[in-house]
């Protein structure tokens, strides 16, 4: 995941993708920063929620439609990390 100078948030993923290859991508997608994220495709998520009618309850979305983890996996108390991204 990387971030561009204009605010934008990258994603990139792929099967056997090494540190190299995947910085190289991230920086020709215009990232200024970025980290290495999960890399054990049955852990690996990325959420977005979406407040519709109801900001304090919002409805969570996985990004990609073939995610092992349930959207919903931060609604109930893990024992694994996460980084989180807010919008100002």
């Amino acid at each position: 995941m990387g971030v561009t100078p204009d605010g934008r948030i990258i994603f990139a993923y792929g099967p056997a993708l090494d540190v190299r290859t995947l910085a190289s991508l991230l920086k020709r997608a215009g990232c200024t920063e970025a980290m290495q994220l999960d890399i054990n495709p049955d852990w690996m998520s990325f959420m977005s929620y979406h407040p519709r009618h109801h900001p304090k309850n919002p409805v969570p979305v996985n990004l990609l439609p073939n995610q092992v983890q349930s959207p919903g996996r931060y609604y109930v108390i893990a024992n694994r990390d996460f980084t989180a991204v807010y919008a100002r």
